[in-house]
């Protein structure tokens, strides 16, 4: 960027100037003049049109006002011609730039820029934007000010002498570069202390990542083991149920059976009970005929003697008779017997079944 250079000053009823105008040219420019000639007054003038700090505590602005008069004013005139496209005061479009500083004998006192009132922060801070700062003393430095210089550290000397050269913007953005530097390092050793906690915090998700697939493999494991022993139990429980079917099937059978020889157990001992019912009246019968024959011998006895033969015979022959009866009739008891023996069986069979 090009800069720029005190083309003229002007000082109207400024301390032993009326009115005058002191041209400038870039580079090096020698005042001479005897002493009280105010050679002086040009310097302080620049100082007081830029805002300097140390001219507004070492005196009265007042006391600069020329005698007899109520009001000076001071004018510094910046060159602003472009260079290669591009003018030295980028806010400004004019070939020149003045800065203004009026002086009232009351005390009061007001900046100007190209005829426009402005502030003194403003005047400062677009002096500041030019890379001028009119408080360094070696850009702007007055009577009785070098002593005052030679006291400063070698620190505060350096500041001055690269402001004054104009290195202090660069030195401003190596220092502004180093901290940057210094907090992206921090930053770096932040960022990188995070990804370690990241990682330790990675290894710890992916551990429980990996448990979590871990179990979810074992449930499943463990849901296909549940279906096959369902599936199992069921196997099982319908070969059961084949086997009580077929249990069933054969108590049904037997059931059958049994049933079918009760019912001829009944049949069976009910026959008995008719024969032996009939066995038993046709013994009453035949006792009742033994009885009437034997009456019947004990009448014949007078009576001839082959009467007497007969009835013998009748009645033998009614004993014989009653004797086949008995037996006839215990053997029926005995049917009778077997037959509700048969039945018992099988009503027990069948409440078991």
């Amino acid at each position: 960027m090009p800069s720029t250079y005190i083309k003229e000053v002007v000082l109207e009823d400024f301390m032993s100037y009326e009115y005058s105008r002191v041209p400038l040219k870039p580079g090096l420019n020698i005042i001479t003049g005897p002493n009280g000639a105010g050679k002086s007054s040009i310097v302080l003038g620049i100082a007081v049109a830029m805002g300097q700090t140390y001219t507004e505590r070492s005196r009265r602005l007042r006391d600069l006002i020329r005698r007899g008069k109520k009001v000076a004013r001071v004018t510094v005139v910046l060159d602003n011609k472009p260079v290669n496209g591009k003018r030295p005061i980028p806010f400004s479009r004019k070939d020149e730039v003045r800065i203004s500083r009026y002086l009232r004998s009351d005390g009061t006192y007001w900046f100007e820029m190209d005829y426009k009132p402005i502030d003194k922060a403003e005047v400062v801070y677009r002096l500041s934007r030019l890379g001028i700062n009119p408080n360094n003393m070696l850009i702007i430095m007055h009577q009785g000010m070098v002593g005052d210089f030679s006291r400063l550290s070698p620190q505060d000397r350096l500041k001055l002498v690269e402001e004054a050269a104009g290195l202090h913007e660069y030195r401003e953005r190596i220092l502004d570069a180093r901290k940057k530097l210094e907090e992206i390092i921090s930053e770096e050793e932040s960022l990188k202390e995070l990804l370690s906690k990241s990682e330790k915090t990675m290894g710890y998700w992916e551990e429980q990542y990996r448990r979590l697939l871990e179990k979810r493999e074992l449930k499943e494991k463990l849901r296909e083991l549940r279906l096959e022993l369902s599936w199992s139990k069921w196997n099982l429980q319908m070969r059961n149920v084949g086997k009580i079917r077929a249990r069933i099937s054969q108590r049904e059978l037997e059931f059958d059976k049994w049933q079918a020889r009760l019912k001829e157990a009944e049949k069976t001992a009910e026959d008995v009970r008719k024969a032996l019912q009939k066995s038993w009246e046709a013994l009453e019968e035949a006792f009742l005929e033994l009885s009437v024959e034997e009456r019947a011998l004990g009448r014949t006895e007078a009576t001839s003697e082959g009467s007497v033969i007969d009835a013998l015979k009748s009645v033998e022959a009614a004993r014989a008779k009653v004797e086949s009866l008995k037996s006839s009739f215990f053997k029926k008891q005995e049917e009778l017997i077997e037959a509700s023996v048969e039945r018992a069986l099988s009503e027990f069979r069948l409440k078991m079944i």
